[in-house]
């Protein structure tokens, strides 16, 4: 049987807890840990600025020629370099050459950090749609940009709205645009390689377009996943030779996405091996 005074003691303790646990709540961003604090305003400013200035630069080209779409290759070239320059991205690549040499395409990339956008900017540079989760609309700094810049939003919960996506992309890709997607279908949550969907595979062969398959490693290291504490550093970029629709006729899309999945991970593996 407990006593008062035990039971005194116990809530004393309890109290001492939680005003040890509310001080430390309490105490400055800047006594936590200052890097932390420099990283994450670091991670905003490299998001935003170049979000702004690209958005604006985009919207007077607009003004200015009356052709949107010279109007959005201007702003996605200046979010790539600008985007690279603030967030200190230095980007290795082996196999440009693939990317502009076979246009339009599907160009498919494993997505890790909220960085990935910028170095798609960068590799890719013109005529390009992305596809993007339905939430990002509302995002009050992002959204307008890709809303601006006719980004296909997709509702994965909702079937109808795959379908509608995929008549979009196709409709894009007819007009000698490519397009860029993440089999993953959302960014990893602990920069593992999430299962591949079979939206990029059921479109090329509707399209008759090819996939070009972008590899991405270290970008989950500049900005990890649900973060904004971002720090400089070096990305590599592998991308792999074109796979056209007749190179798979045989095969079911969901066969291929398994097939791409496993081509992943096998380079992811052999590219951070060399990497470390």
């Amino acid at each position: 049987m407990v006593n008062s005074n035990d039971k005194r003691k116990s809530r004393s303790l309890r109290v001492k807890h939680n005003q040890n646990k509310g001080s430390n709540l309490e105490q400055p961003l800047s006594h936590r840990n200052p890097l932390a604090l420099i990283s994450t305003i670091h991670g905003a400013l490299a998001v935003l600025i170049p979000t702004i200035i690209a958005l604006t630069v985009g919207l007077l080209l607009w003004v200015l020629t009356l052709n949107k779409r010279k109007a959005l290759n201007g702003m996605t070239y200046l979010l790539g370099w600008i985007g690279s320059i603030a967030a200190g991205l230095r980007l290795t690549i082996d196999g440009i050459e693939i990317i502009d040499n076979n246009r339009p395409a599907i160009f498919i990339f494993n997505h890790q950090s909220g960085i990935d956008p910028i170095i798609l900017c960068r590799l890719l540079r013109k005529n390009i749609v992305g596809v993007a989760k339905i939430e990002l609309k509302s995002h009050p700094v992002i959204g307008p940009l890709l809303s601006f810049g006719d980004t296909l939003f997709v509702d994965r919960d909702n079937k109808q709205s795959k379908t509608d996506v995929l008549d979009d992309a196709n409709l894009v890709l007819s007009h000698t645009l490519s397009v860029a997607i993440s089999p993953e279908g959302t960014r990893s949550k602990h920069s593992e390689l999430g299962q591949f969907r079979s939206g990029p595979f059921r479109l090329a062969r509707r399209s008759n377009r090819p996939i070009v398959p972008i590899i991405i490693v270290n970008s989950s290291n500049i900005l990890p996943p649900r973060s904004l504490n971002m720090k400089p550093g070096l990305v590599h970029i592998k991308v792999l030779p074109p796979i056209y629709p007749e190179d798979w006729a045989d095969n079911h899309p969901n066969e291929m996405a398994k097939t791409m999945h496993n081509t992943y991970m096998d380079e992811l593996t052999r590219l951070n091996k060399n990497c470390s």
